[in-house]
């Protein structure tokens, strides 16, 4: 095994214990309604995930992998239909909150928030070159990092007895956080 993908590896297993722990934690700590609440925005939210990917990150890496020359134009498509496609997916996001609110009572705040998660996705377009360039140990210490905090802030926000929408906001930064990673 390469140490390249051991890293990867090591990462994805971290990022995995420390999700799952934290998940129990947070459940715990918000009760079965606004754990709930969160849950169904975030299902929700994560439907609309193939529309911001649009299976642009294989093929920006692979092309970057073939015409590195290229860069600049296929990063800055790649990172426009991203940012046009998390729009449209936020905007589906925000429509669903509306016409769930009155049959959800409570939802509406969550999924406002956890809206923003398609919005997110375009920052990514400096992780496809670091992919395109064979870089997965930079990759996965960026994710540890990001992984710390955001344990750290869960933690921070479990002892503060923050407010359920403050998770809600966890989730959105934790994204954010992991796609600037590089």
């Amino acid at each position: 095994m390469t140490p390249g993908l051991a890293t990867m590896l090591a990462e994805r297993l971290l990022r995995l214990v420390a999700t799952l722990g934290l998940t129990f934690l947070i459940a715990r700590h918000l009760g079965v309604a606004a754990f709930g609440l969160l849950s169904t925005a975030q299902a929700i939210v994560a439907l609309t995930g193939p529309l911001t990917v649009l299976g642009l990150d294989q093929i920006c890496v692979r092309e970057l992998v073939v015409n590195p020359s290229r860069r600049p134009t296929l990063l800055g498509t790649t990172a426009l239909l991203q940012l046009a496609a998390g729009g449209i997916a936020s905007a589906i996001c925000l429509g669903v909150a509306l016409l769930l609110r009155s049959e959800i009572p409570g939802l509406l705040p969550f999924l406002t928030v956890l809206a923003l998660l398609p919005l997110l996705q375009w920052p990514a377009i400096g992780e496809y070159t670091l992919r395109a360039l064979g870089h997965n140990v930079t990759i996965a210490f960026g994710r540890i990092a990001a992984t710390a905090g955001y344990v750290a802030f869960a933690l921070v926000l479990v002892r503060a007895d923050a407010p359920p929408v403050a998770f809600a906001w966890l989730v959105v930064a934790d994204l954010g956080a992991a796609r600037a990673r590089v």
